[in-house]
């Protein structure tokens, strides 16, 4: 027999690492009692902004104008619900024709930043996560001018973020993803719908 677990379990803090879903069949009158490891759920939230974050300013258009540079700042948070997770790493392609400024906050995640310059792929190697921590956001600005041909279209800032890494309790890899985030910026408040290039 199979059992589904639900996606959202509230875990009591004591209880978070190595985690158990146990359960007791009972037919005809014999019992049994089952315990399986439960993987961790990583988490990862990907919002971006034309509004001032983490103490980077932007700039530029908004809307965006054709030949006009204007930059973004994008941020990401990293949750781990339950178990250790090794080896965590955020990655996400930089869509063709966005750049990176070189700003980011804090500065101390600068090592653990990269770009891949072939495949365009940023990834942030964040390391060792502990069951039920929560990662300071990490937040990177981006820039865009955009070509005459894009005027009346919104552009992609940046594509999926997968989260990923291994659960030192059942040993196997686990991920989430966030969705990819355009112009438009869905989190900012003050400027969202305002990405269709002018």
């Amino acid at each position: 027999f199979d059992i589904k677990l639900k996606d959202n379990i509230n875990i009591q803090d004591s209880n978070k690492n190595n985690l158990l879903a146990t359960n007791t069949a009972l037919i005809a009158g014999v019992s049994q009692d089952f315990s399986i490891k439960v993987n961790s759920k990583l988490e990862i939230s990907q919002k971006a902004f034309y509004s001032n974050q983490s103490g980077i300013s932007n700039f530029g258009p908004i809307p965006p104008k054709s030949s006009e540079q204007t930059t973004y700042v994008v941020t990401w948070q990293a949750k781990n619900y339950a178990n250790d997770v090794k080896n965590v790493k955020v990655k996400a392609v930089l869509p063709q024709g966005v750049s990176l400024t070189g700003f980011i906050s804090p500065e101390s995640e600068l090592s653990r930043f990269t770009l891949d310059s072939a495949s365009r792929q940023l990834i942030w190697s964040i390391g060792d996560v502990k069951a039920g921590q929560i990662i300071e956001p990490m937040s990177f600005q981006v820039s865009i001018t955009p070509q005459n041909s894009e005027q009346g279209s919104v552009i992609d800032l940046i594509g999926q973020a997968i989260i990923s890494g291994e659960d030192q309790f059942t040993s196997l890899v686990v991920s989430n993803t966030a969705s990819g985030i355009n112009t438009n910026l869905p989190d900012d408040s003050i400027y969202s719908n305002k990405g269709t290039v002018q």
